[in-house]
């Protein structure tokens, strides 16, 4: 006889969940790899094929040679709560890719401490502090 936890889900309860995360990016489950960027979790039925929607590696740059430290926070980040940092590279832009679900986030960056608007972003949208948020969309 089988022990019961070695026996596959069946994989409706997968596409349930994965219809759940859908509706909410930034609620989905993410895991943070070494090189900073978020995925998003895929589940994997017993036959091998992922249920989840593909992300898109989305690059947030931001010029600026006299920061210590630059970090993207958003929607997606739970704001504050979980920044992602920018590498700073020899011409003095920072960068990162994160990979996002289809959708629209506002974010901004945090430069040593201090909250700074994306200048090469157009569209943007009023935050309850009186600023405006930058919006990134992902098809």
């Amino acid at each position: 006889m089988q022990n019961k936890s070695t026996q596959p889900i069946p994989p409706g309860l997968f596409q349930m969940a994965a219809s759940l995360d859908t509706d909410a990016p930034s609620q989905t489950s993410k895991s943070k790899p070494s090189d900073g960027r978020t995925k998003p979790s895929s589940a994997k039925t017993n036959t091998g094929k992922s249920n989840a929607v593909q992300g898109k590696d989305v690059e947030f740059r931001l010029e600026a040679p006299a920061a210590h430290s630059v970090a993207v926070v958003a929607d997606f980040t739970d704001w504050a709560k979980s920044p992602v940092k920018l590498a700073k590279g020899k011409d003095g832009v920072w960068r990162t890719a994160v990979s996002l679900l289809p959708g629209h986030y506002a974010y901004r960056f945090i430069v040593d401490g201090q909250w700074w608007d994306d200048p090469c972003c157009n569209h943007r949208v009023a935050n309850p502090f009186g600023t405006t948020n930058a919006v990134v969309s992902v098809i």
